[in-house]
C-alpha cells in the first residue's frame, strides 16, 4: 500500500484524474453487470421467452439506429479548446435534439413496416411506444460531455447506477404484475426518465441549447470519421440481430 500511495504520488494530476475515472468506470459497469444479472434471473421466471424476443428486437432496431447517427459529439466536446464554452455545449445540445427527433421518427415510421416483415404483430405497439426513447436520452443534461471533458466519472457512476437501482425493481414489479413485453418497455423508459432528471439534479446547470455556426463546423468535421467509423460496425454488429428474427 506504501508503495502505491508513492506510486500515486508520483504522477501527473492529469495522471491521477485518468486513474480515478478508470477506477469509476469499471465500478460503474461491474455494479450494472450485477444488478443486470440479478434481475434477469428473476425476470425471465415472469416474461415468457417470446416477448424477450420482441423486446430484444426492438431495442436492436434503437440502438442500430444510434450507431448510424453517432457523429461523435461527445468526444467532440471532450477535446475541442471551447469544451466549456456554454456557447459550444449548447450547440452541440442542440444537435443532439435534432437527431433524437430523426431517430425518434424513423423508428416511429417502422413500427408500420418491420412487424409485418417480421410477422410480429407485437413488435407494432413496442416500437411506437420506444419510439420516444431518443427524445428522452437527448434531454439529459448536456454539461455530462463536460464532466468526462474533467475526467470526472463520480456523477455518471451515480447517474448510471441510480438507473439502474431504479429501473430494475420497477421492471420487476411489472414483469410480476403484467407478464408481458410492456413489463420490459416500461421498466426501460422509467429509467430513463430517472436519468434524464437526475442529469439535470446531480450535474452543473445546462447552458440554453444554441445555434453557433463555428461550433457547428467544428462538430461536423470531427463527426464525420465518427460515423463513418459506426456506419460500418453498427451494421456488422447488428446485423444478425436485425435479420435473425425474420428466419
Amino acid at each position: 500500500f506504501a508503495a502505491g500511495r508513492r506510486f500515486l504520488r508520483g504522477l501527473s494530476t492529469d495522471a491521477r484524474a485518468g486513474l480515478s475515472g478508470l477506477g469509476w468506470s469499471y465500478l460503474t459497469h461491474g455494479l450494472q453487470l450485477v444488478l443486470r444479472l440479478g434481475s434477469s434471473l428473476i425476470i425471465t421466471r415472469l416474461v415468457l421467452r417470446e416477448d424477450y424476443g420482441i423486446f430484444g428486437t426492438a431495442l436492436a432496431v434503437l440502438f442500430f439506429f444510434e450507431f448510424l447517427s453517432d457523429i461523435g459529439l461527445r468526444p467532440a466536446v471532450v477535446r475541442s479548446t471551447r469544451g466549456e464554452d456554454p456557447g459550444f455545449v449548447g450547440t452541440a445540445w442542440s444537435v443532439v435534439l435534432l437527431r433524437a427527433v430523426g431517430l425518434s421518427v424513423a423508428v416511429f415510421g417502422l413500427a408500420w413496416m418491420l412487424p409485418v416483415l417480421y410477422e410480429k404483430p407485437e413488435l407494432h405497439g413496442v416500437l411506437l411506444v420506444l419510439s420516444v426513447r431518443p427524445i428522452l436520452i437527448a434531454f439529459q443534461n448536456p454539461t455530462l460531455f463536460v464532466l468526462y471533458r474533467r475526467l470526472n466519472y463520480r456523477v455518471p457512476f451515480y447517474l448510471d447506477v441510480s438507473q439502474t437501482l431504479i429501473a430494475v425493481p420497477v421492471t420487476v414489479l411489472l414483469a410480476w404484475l403484467l407478464g408481458n413485453v410492456w413489463a420490459l418497455v416500461l421498466g426501460l423508459l422509467v429509467g430513463d426518465v430517472a436519468r434524464l432528471v437526475l442529469s439535470h439534479v446531480l450535474c452543473p446547470p445546462a447552458p440554453a441549447p444554441q445555434w453557433d455556426r463555428a461550433a457547428v463546423r467544428e462538430l461536423s468535421h470531427f463527426g464525420l470519421s465518427i460515423f463513418l467509423n459506426t456506419l460500418v460496425f453498427g451494421a456488422w454488429f447488428y446485423f444478425d440481430r436485425l435479420a435473425g428474427p425474420r428466419f
